[in-house]
């Protein structure tokens, strides 16, 4: 199983343990996620799955997650500017520690910090 077909399975699985609103029936693929799916996960989950905490803020999606988003989805780079996913070529696939250089603002990483202030 390739690390995207797992990470749609974990999700799937995930998903259908967590939210009541969903059945095995009513999820049978995911084919691609957007950022609120993944802002649902814990980051810890998230951690597990590859994606790195960058600034207490953002979390960095690993490369080979980066076809599991949905087009249009958007993700901030570590130098502040914004992208969309499959419309903005100028996302770079140069990775460090297995992630891009391009995430997430994650809710649950803003209250850490916030508290720590």
């Amino acid at each position: 199983m390739s690390p995207v077909e797992l990470l749609k399975s974990e999700f799937t699985r995930w998903r259908l343990s967590n939210t009541p609103n969903y059945t095995p029936h009513t999820v049978q693929h995911i084919e691609r996620v957007t950022v609120a799916d993944l802002c649902n996960v814990s980051c810890q989950q998230l951690h597990g799955w590859g994606f790195k905490n960058w600034d207490g803020q953002n979390m960095l999606v690993p490369l080979w997650a980066l076809d599991l988003l949905r087009p249009g989805e958007e993700l901030i780079c570590i130098d502040g500017r914004s992208v969309k996913v499959g419309y903005d070529d100028t996302i770079d696939t140069d990775t460090r520690g297995g992630c891009i250089a391009y995430g997430f603002p994650h809710p649950a990483l803003k209250k850490i910090a916030n508290v720590a202030r």
